[in-house]
């Protein structure tokens, strides 16, 4: 059986590529509208995706990088956590793209985690450092809306050829991920 990984959206665009073109592709992929995922999601970014054989992930990295977005695939080992930056909420990140993003330096070691099961906010190299001891919330449920997203990328996703011209069209994926969204939607209202 193929080990199961994850791709996680770094939240930046490759080296000469239109932004402005890249991210509503990626938007119509979650299919939503470009507005919609500038407004709920880029604001998130980094953001792990559901956890998939290792050679859906490396084609799932393999599209995005070619839409232009940096992404990479890892392995999908433990719970994924929400990141802290000032108020601001990003994620769920996976276990192993926090540490490769520690390892190379893309957040702080003093970063702020949690993850689904746990009240309070920790050094992410902290996190890491006690392999995530479990912690039940105050109210002794576990909140499930710290669950990655599912995205199903089209083999057929072409390069976009230049800042200037249109992005190519391309199919909406079948599945839809609004699940996620609202249990995302939800937990970003509690944690107001």
């Amino acid at each position: 059986m193929d080990a199961s990984q994850s791709v996680t959206l770094s939240g930046r665009t490759l080296a000469g590529v239109a932004t402005e073109a890249a991210w509503p592709r990626i938007a119509a992929l979650l299919r939503m509208s470009a507005a919609d995922f500038s407004a709920r999601v880029q604001p998130r970014l980094p953001l792990t995706l559901k956890a998939t054989t290792a050679e859906s992930a490396r084609r799932q990295e393999q599209a995005l990088r070619r839409i232009g977005i940096e992404a990479i695939a890892l392995s999908a080992d433990g719970p994924c956590v929400l990141l802290r930056d000032g108020e601001a909420l990003r994620g769920p990140v996976s276990r192993a793209w926090l540490r490769h993003a520690l390892a190379t330096g893309s957040i702080q070691p003093g970063a702020e985690v949690r993850s689904d099961d746990a009240p309070e906010w920790q050094r992410a190299d902290v996190w890491l450092a006690t392999g995530d001891i479990a912690c039940d919330s105050e109210d002794g449920t576990r909140d499930s809306a710290v669950e990655p997203a599912t995205l199903t990328v089209p083999e057929s996703v072409a390069v976009i050829p230049s800042a200037s011209a249109a992005p190519p069209p391309f199919q909406a994926p079948s599945v839809s991920p609004a699940g996620f969204w609202r249990r995302l939607a939800a937990r970003m209202i509690r944690a107001r």
